[in-house]
């Protein structure tokens, strides 16, 4: 409600006089404050209190008013009128001592921080669930200073304020642990009475009901994307993507209510063991709301961990047995939808979900999505017509061919000698919708359970007798698309994980120019590959009597070069959390990058590659570098302009016939020994290859 309008002002009104009469009765000064900062947590003047809930209003959740003389079991409680005669000071359990009503005499007599806490446990007496123990140390503590001399604060209030502190900047438990440690211990004088662990402090004001946190306003944050978004044609947000507007086009009486949750679910193998050098693969599956503006979806405490699938080999095929109960609740939320409660409308409505693409890697997106995602038809976007060769030496898939994406009449449609020897004159695929994805594997059977010596095998997939087995590269029908009934006509079921993409491309691409013996796609193989392809034939192998080299490519650094190279990492300066500290990434006496993150990948792709490559290249293999960094910058901004994408795909495309133009189409092979417990992912360029055609 506007808190200008006649309405609130008279309901403020007809507050503060029930809440006044009650302090009254109970001889108090002051009252609780129920605003949305507040929440019931302080007590304020009369005149404080109005002033806070015309500022900030009324906590949406306290429709009853039990801390201002209101019976919470009372036939009148939902209508909020108050019945005071229903509570009188003799009515408390406890009647002596200690436990009983704290005489407002002797509370007014004590020191201020004596009387603030000890009012505060007598609020609490008459919803206190009846521990006798648990009420005595209470009052205990609310009357015991926090040091020995001049306190100003009580055991219980000084734990009270610290931990608010806690919750209002999100502290980790951890640290507070560590800073109620060091309080104690060295800079508190000795006899202090603060909690030395996390778990003390929790422990001393549980009785409290302080333990549990209702954040209510994340109801209203739910709604943002249709009432507070900026719908000025920029993508910011899921919301403003095509994929989105197809959900509310298609289903209206989905989009009629803004609070329907659109998820996105993302799924990962990680070793949680690999410290120990043991194999094992654990899957969680991550769920998150995309109702929510960018600044919070994206926040731990907002994604739900859905699923925890254990290993210890991965799932592979048999994910969809594991996410069926999951599948379930999802089904059935779009269906029928669930009753839930809106505490900022105070209304129930009917609560409906849709899933709008799953997010993954590219090995894993295998799993999800069905698709083979090795050997020749391994794009997921293009299917059976991926564009692949087979490396006889290297005995790897190579996915080269981007040359069918580039306009008709462009120059390098007809260049024949840096490239695969021919001309190109083929039309690019059209991408694989999702429906028609679902018409070609309906007739696919899946076979479910584990095979061999006890480990988990891909779940077997037999076709029916008549259908052509060339005609598609699926393995099975994903339980997204044969479960839900809206997934198959999402315009995006699919999407890479960005950072897997980034890392994998940029790790390949270094180790090749630092010449790395574990990373470089460059070699005797690799050049033996091109001269079976009869391309680039001044890179063959020179053999002169027993020994063998390679001659230099136009992306073979010497070894001065490299050291230029690394020293430029080295010596970087950032601002502090921009990344790790390159110095202790970069090895200066093997001329190598050791040990970095995918966050480490991303920056050197993006902000350092084109540095430190921009002196030691020629220039054109250096341009193809810095162009290659410059879209992955584009996509990775906060806002993108949709009529740029097309600008950005044509780039491209132009970048990855540039690469294949000078680097050895090893660089875009595929590693068929590839396991989950493997370090390196198994597809380094196909994932790039299909994100061309599908941006």
């Amino acid at each position: 409600m506007d808190r200008l309008s006649p309405e609130y002002r008279a309901g403020v009104n007809d507050f503060i006089k029930v809440a006044t009469q009650d302090a009254r009765r109970r001889k108090l000064k002051k009252i609780f404050c129920p605003c949305e900062i507040c929440v019931n947590h302080c007590r304020k003047t009369e005149s404080e209190v109005r002033y806070d809930l015309f500022r900030y209003g009324i906590d949406q959740s306290y429709t009853c008013w039990t801390k201002h003389g209101e019976n919470l079991h009372a036939p009148h409680a939902s209508s909020c009128t108050v019945n005071f005669e229903t509570h009188t000071s003799t009515e408390h359990e406890f009647e002596e001592g200690p436990l009983g009503n704290i005489p407002d005499s002797t509370i007014d007599d004590a020191p201020d921080y004596v009387a603030e806490a000890t009012k505060m446990v007598d609020a609490i007496l008459e919803d206190f669930p009846g521990d006798r123990r648990k009420f005595e140390k209470l009052i205990e503590d609310a009357k015991k200073p926090l040091f020995p001399g001049d306190s100003k604060l009580t055991k219980l209030s000084a734990i009270i304020k610290l931990y608010n502190l806690k919750a209002k900047h999100g502290v980790s438990d951890k640290f507070f642990g560590e800073l109620l440690d060091l309080l104690k211990n060295e800079m508190f004088p000795d006899g202090n009475e603060i909690p030395s662990s996390t778990y003390e402090a929790k422990k001393s004001i549980n009785p409290l009901g302080l333990n549990y946190v209702k954040i209510h306003y994340i109801a209203r944050k739910l709604i943002w994307h249709d009432r507070d978004r900026n719908k000025d044609g920029l993508l910011r947000h899921p919301a403003d993507a095509e994929a989105w507007k197809a959900i509310d086009e298609r289903y209206p009486d989905f989009a009629e209510d803004p609070r329907n949750i659109r998820l996105g679910v993302s799924a990962d193998g990680v070793n949680p063991f690999r410290g120990k050098k043991k194999s094992y693969s654990c899957w969680p599956i991550l769920t998150v709301v995309y109702n929510l503006p960018p600044s919070l979806c994206m926040k731990r405490k907002f994604m739900m961990l859905t699923m925890l699938i254990q290993g210890p080999k991965e799932p592979g095929n048999d994910i969809d047995v594991f996410l069926a109960p999951f599948i379930d609740d999802l089904k059935l939320l779009f269906d029928e939808g669930v009753e839930a409660y809106d505490a900022y409308k105070q209304e129930r409505f009917t609560l409906r979900d849709v899933v709008l693409w799953t997010i993954s890697d590219y090995t894993a997106l295998g799993n999800l999505s069905g698709c083979t995602v090795g050997g020749y038809d391994a794009c997921a976007t293009c299917g059976v017509n991926t564009h692949s060769t087979w490396l006889k030496y290297s005995k790897k898939v190579s996915y080269t061919g981007h040359r069918k994406w580039l306009p008709s009449g462009h120059r390098y449609r007809y260049q024949m000698k840096p490239f695969d020897g021919n001309q190109e004159f083929g039309v690019a695929p059209e991408p694989v919708s999702g429906l028609q994805r679902f018409e070609e594997a309906k007739s696919i059977e899946n076979a479910w359970g584990k095979k061999g010596n006890g480990g988990r095998t891909l779940g077997k997939s037999t076709r029916s007798e008549f259908e052509d087995e060339d005609s598609s590269n699926l393995k099975k029908l994903s339980i997204w698309a044969k479960e839900l009934e809206y997934f198959k006509y999402n315009l995006v079921q699919h999407n890479f994980d960005l950072m897997h993409i980034e890392k994998n491309v940029c790790e390949s691409l270094v180790g090749t120019l630092l010449n790395d013996p574990l990373k470089t796609k460059d070699g005797y193989k690799a050049r033996m590959d091109l001269n079976d392809l009869k391309i680039r034939p001044e890179l063959k192998p020179v053999v002169a009597g027993k020994r063998m080299y390679l001659p230099p490519a136009c992306y073979t650094l010497t070894k001065q070069e490299n050291v230029k190279f690394c020293k430029t990492l080295y010596e970087l300066k950032v601002p502090q959390g921009y990344c790790s500290n390159f110095s202790s990434l970069v090895s200066l006496k093997d001329s190598k990058l050791i040990g970095l993150k995918s966050h480490d990948y991303h920056v050197l792709m993006q902000q350092f590659l084109p540095l430190a490559v921009r002196s030691i290249l020629p220039k054109n293999v250096r341009n193809t570098i810095i162009r290659l960094s410059s879209f992955f910058k584009s996509i990775c901004k906060k806002e993108i302009d949709i009529v740029e994408l097309d600008n950005i795909q044509r780039d491209l495309v132009e970048t990855l016939c540039l690469l294949e133009k000078y680097f050895p189409p090893s660089l875009y092979h595929h590693d068929s020994s590839h396991r989950a417990s493997s370090q390196r992912s198994e597809i380094v360029w196909t994932s790039l290859y299909s994100m061309d055609v599908s941006i």
